[in-house]
Order: structure tokens, then sequence, then C-alpha cells
């Protein structure tokens, strides 16, 4: 009878109030929405503002600095001397002001340094909010997962909503986009109405055709081509305009992206001042005055070193997804007007469907985190990278062998994603709490972030430029191969499947205890 009064009182104080739901995931929502600019930022600054791939890269790495920064200054700060939630609060207000510069700068230097200096502010915020939270959450298992996954729920709808003020305030029609190119001096007068009719049309399994629209119906499409007249069948086609009015509109929507930082802004500020609101979570004391010397000391155990260690590698290849997906999304042949019904335009609203996986995954993780290994899950997470990485690379090929549209397999490759964050990154997230102790955990979250959004991420943005270089396909416009530059991540998921199958324990102190 005690027995049983005993779990019962146990289960009901490891029962999440209702308030503190509701507080800690409007807290994550709006932490992760801020980041609504982050999938466009490749095609923002290639096409947008004509930077290199490898000023490109740079402005990655200083977008890392302030996550490098973080263990040493605000992860000593809050487990220290500072309540977390007001460092929040003054950092995300300050960020707010910082990127609103980023909509009206174009010198590569001022928005170089701007950059820097908004990850100083915003960077260690993120590590920071995982920390409040599971500082507040009864049970990491169960109720963690719930309260991260409120920050795709903030991240979807923000990164949708762009997209589709893209579409609306920034992607002219073909008419306009040709006035635009005459008046630019890049299309004589003579040729506008040519132009206007050139259309190129894709059929699955058969090479695309390029030729003048004749006429389009519901049920086919005729173009006048090179060989003379051709009809195809229009519920198996994909029809586009000519390439050089796809690509004028293309710049005209990157332009547009600048309203994402506008955006990010307005969020970050709303984000600062209920930060004040949040659970008081005060500093720690801890036997050392230095609490990140302290969290070294610990992760150098297993299986936290293994965990770091292929978390680093694996944090470049993550890198070249959120730099170059967006772009592949916005110029790759399979996009079709469907999608930007649902997504919009600029690539980020179609990299959603990864964030909604990830919402079914963690909504869910408290069913199965304690069954499976640690080690089980996180080899499926590096498994997901591989389909990913590996669809990506060769859905042409794929269409030619099995006939499988381009459209889909790519669709399926976003939705990896949430297998990949939340049974790797996610996952690490709750390991590196469980193997810490309670009064260095901000530090080692912070330096778990070090790795791989510090270190891993400026690696990986210079690994990103490397094979954006090398894919680059010469010509006037900026062509990958998508072939060849994905390829590389490709094979660097592996790597990282079998150094972890390899190294990592079966059994960690964590399992240990709850066995």
């Amino acid at each position: 009878m005690n027995d049983t009064s005993d779990q019962s009182t146990d289960q009901a104080a490891r029962r999440m109030p209702v308030g503190l739901f509701l507080r800690l995931a409007t807290m994550m929502a709006l932490q992760w929405g801020v980041w609504v600019w982050f999938p466009f930022l490749g095609m923002f600054l290639l096409d947008g503002k004509e930077f290199s791939a490898n000023q490109l890269a740079n402005i990655f790495v200083v977008a890392a600095i302030g996550i490098m920064l973080a263990p040493f200054i605000a992860g000593q700060l809050v487990d220290r001397y500072v309540a977390t939630e007001k460092y929040m609060g003054v950092a995300h207000l300050l960020a707010a002001v910082a990127i609103w510069q980023l909509t009206w700068v174009d010198s590569y230097w001022a928005f170089l340094l701007i950059s820097l200096l908004y990850s100083l502010l915003f960077g260690p915020t993120t590590a920071l909010a995982n920390s409040l939270a599971l500082h507040h959450v009864p049970d990491r298992d169960r109720h963690f997962g719930i309260i991260r996954v409120c920050g795709s729920l903030g991240f979807i709808p923000a990164s949708i909503f762009l997209g589709h003020w893209l579409a609306h305030e920034h992607s002219p029609d073909p008419p306009r986009v040709v006035e635009m190119l005459v008046q630019e001096g890049e299309v004589p007068e003579t040729d506008r109405a040519e132009l206007l009719r050139r259309r190129h049309v894709k059929v699955a399994g058969q090479p695309e055709v390029k030729g003048s629209l004749i006429r389009q119906d519901d049920q086919k499409i005729v173009l006048e081509t090179d060989e003379g007249e051709k009809t195809f069948d229009k519920s198996k086609a994909t029809i586009r305009d000519a390439d050089v009015i796809k690509r004028r509109r293309e710049k005209q929507v990157a332009l547009g992206i600048a309203d994402g930082f506008k955006m990010s802004a307005v969020l970050g500020i709303i984000m600062g001042l209920y930060c004040f609101t949040l659970p008081h979570t005060p500093p720690q004391k801890g036997e050392q005055k230095y609490a990140f010397m302290e969290a070294l000391g610990e992760i150098r155990r297993q299986p936290l070193i293994t965990l770091f260690l292929v978390g680093l590698p694996l944090s470049c290849v993550h890198q070249v997804y959120f730099i170059h997906t967006g772009r592949f999304i916005e110029t790759f042949a399979f996009r079709t007007n469907w999608i930007d019904q649902i997504f919009g335009v600029g690539g980020g609203g179609m990299m959603t469907l990864g964030q909604m996986s990830e919402v079914v995954l963690m909504v869910t993780i408290g069913l199965y985190a304690a069954r499976f290994h640690r080690k089980t899950l996180l080899l499926l997470g590096l498994l997901a990278y591989i389909v990913r990485f590996g669809l990506f690379a060769y859905a042409g090929q794929l269409e030619d062998v099995t006939g499988i549209s381009p459209t889909v397999s790519v669709i399926v490759a976003l939705l990896m994603h949430g297998f990949c964050f939340t049974w790797f990154w996610f996952l690490g997230y709750l390991i590196v709490d469980e193997e810490t102790t309670p009064d260095v955990r901000g530090s080692a979250q912070s330096l778990y972030n070090l790795v791989l959004l510090g270190f891993g991420a400026i690696l990986g943005s210079q690994f990103a430029a490397f094979i954006a270089n090398r894919s680059e396909i010469p010509g006037d416009q900026l062509t990958y191969d998508y072939t060849a530059l994905f390829s590389w991540p490709l094979w660097g998921s592996v790597f990282c499947f079998f150094a972890l199958l390899i190294f990592y324990p079966k059994k960690s102190k964590h399992q240990k205890m709850t066995r």
C-alpha cells in the first residue's frame, strides 16, 4: 500500500504544471523563430549581394564566433554570477538592434562586422534556453522533447510566412521581369515578345526540352522547338520560363530576403522582453570558480568524448546543408508551382519539411528514448544524414533509373532532417545533461554547442566554400553541379557513422544508473 502511494506521489511530482509548460514552450518558439533568416542566408548572399563562396563562408564563420565564446562568457556568467533569464533578455534586445542593420548594408566588410556583433549577442542564447528548460522540467526524457519541439513550431510558421512574403512582394511575374531586363539593358526591346514565349518543359525520365510556347491548356502543352512542334501531357510535365527570366526573378527574391532580418529583429525584441518573465534560474555554486574548466574535466570521459569528437566532423556536413540547401531548392529544376503555393519561395519555407518531421519525432521521444540504447538512436540519426545527402546528390540519376521524380526524392531528403536533428543533435543535448553534474550543465551545454555550432560551423563553412568552388560550373551565371557538391557531405556522413559505431560505448553512466 505504501509502495503504491509512494509511486503515485512520485508520478504527481514528475508531472509538469501547465503554466510552466506554456512559459517554456513560448520561450522555445520565440528562440527558434528568431532564426527565420538562417536557411535563406546562402541565397541572399550569393545571388542578392553577389558575394563569393569564400565571402559567404566567412560570414557563416563569424556567425559561429558567439557560440565559440559562449562557454567562456555566457556559460561562466549564468553558472556563477547572473540569472539565466536576465542574461538572455538583455542579449536578445541588443541582438535585435544589431540584426536590423543587416537590412541596409551593402559592403561585405560592414556585413561581416555586424554579423560578428550579432553572433556575440545572440549565439549563446540557444544553449542557455536549453539549459533553462532542462533546469525546470521535472522529467528530462518525458518533458524536454515536448518543450524543444515548440522551437520547431515557432520556426516553421515563421519560415513559411517569410517564403510567402517573398512570393507576394519580391517575386515578379514574367512580364515584369522582362520589363526589368529591358530597362537594365540586359535584353533588347525587340526580343521582349519572344522571350516571354520561351519555355522549358521536363517530363520524368526524359531530357528537358526548350522552345517557344504555342499554346497551353488543362490537358497539354505545345512547344515550337528546333525539331518542330512537340506536344506534352500537362499532367506529366513540368513547365518553366526561360533561364534569363528565371535567374532574374531569383535575384529579386534573394534581395527581398533582407526583410527576414527585419522579421527576426521584431521577434528578437518580443523574445528579449519575454525573457524577463521566465522562471528564475539562479547561478549555481561549484567546486571550481571557472565552471567551464570543471565541465571540460567531465566531458573527457566516455561517452561524451566520443560524442564530441564525432560531432565535430558531423557538424561540418550539417553546415553544408544549411548553407547550400535553400539555394538548391530555389534554383533546381524540380521546383513546381504547387511547392511555391504551399511553402512560398526562397527555399527556406520548403526546408521546414525537416522541422515538421522533427516535431513528430520529438513529441514522441518520451515513448522510445528510454527503451532504446542511446547509441542505437545516434546511429539511426547518422544513417538519416547519409540518406539525405545521397538523395540530394543523385536525385536526377535516380529519376533516370527508377522514374522517381526528383521532387519526391528531395522531399524525402528534407524529411530526413527531423531524424538527423532529433536522433543526434537533440539527443546529444540530453546525453550531455545526463552525464554532467548540475553545477556545470550550463557550461557543458555551451561546450557542446562550441563543438557543433562553433568549431564545427567554422570548419563546415570553409568546407562548404571549398566544395562550392570545386563544384561550380563555368559560365556567366552562378551554377553548381549539385551531384558533385553534395557527394562530399555524403561521404563525410558515412565516416561519422562508422566512427560512432566503433568507438561509442555500449553503456553510459545514465544507463547504468537507470537499470
